[in-house]
């Protein structure tokens, strides 16, 4: 500890503040912890003595977001470590502007959920949370044409629109839900039936 950058008087406060501190200090005092780390967490109790190592190494790279991403992992658990972990301060971001739906889509698909969510916004985080991979895939590849056909025709498109790509999306776009029941019939037939 005499190494690290945090004061005399913040260690022997947080030693002082639980009686887990000082052996919990001594095995994680290579994280990054620093001052203001030290002191949020001696205000919220013991909570951060179940904090992943992971975790408090994301809160130590925070600019500025530590209060947040603690009342994040207080209220919605190991989603909201997942998300801190896997994408810091991004993950906060995003739960501040679009909530706990948000929170899980970045918690589940980390850089690929915050590049969509930022560029599309709120339509595309109930396709991120529903359908997954395949969702993301499809949104990726071709943007609100995807949306638009995912919202308008459900799960059932985006095998469409990933097996088919733009010939899928034309087909399904032109003629709706009759497109989707003969292309997931036919195939590659349908498709070239319809085009």
């Amino acid at each position: 500890l005499k190494k690290s950058d945090i004061s005399n008087d913040t260690i022997k406060a947080f030693i002082e503040s639980s009686d887990d501190a000082y052996e919990w200090l001594a095995k994680k005092s290579s994280l990054g912890l620093s001052d203001e780390l030290l002191t949020k967490f001696m205000s919220i109790g013991d909570e951060y003595l179940s904090y992943s190592d992971d975790l408090i190494k994301a809160m130590g790279k925070s600019k500025g977001n530590v209060d947040t991403m603690i009342k994040m992992v207080s209220d919605y658990g190991s989603t909201a470590e997942k998300a801190i972990v896997k994408s810091g301060d991004y993950a906060v971001d995003i739960y501040q502007r679009f909530g706990q739906k948000g929170l899980k889509a970045v918690s589940n698909y980390g850089d690929d959920a915050i590049t969509l969510i930022n560029r599309h916004g709120n339509d595309v985080i109930d396709i991120i949370n529903t359908h997954g991979k395949d969702g993301i895939k499809a949104v990726k590849n071709y943007g609100n044409d995807a949306i638009t056909l995912i919202n308008r025709h459900g799960s059932d498109v985006i095998d469409i629109i990933n097996t088919h790509g733009k010939d899928g999306i034309k087909a399904v776009t032109k003629y709706g839900d009759d497109a989707v029941k003969i292309i997931s019939k036919y195939a590659d037939d349908g498709i070239k039936a319809l085009n």
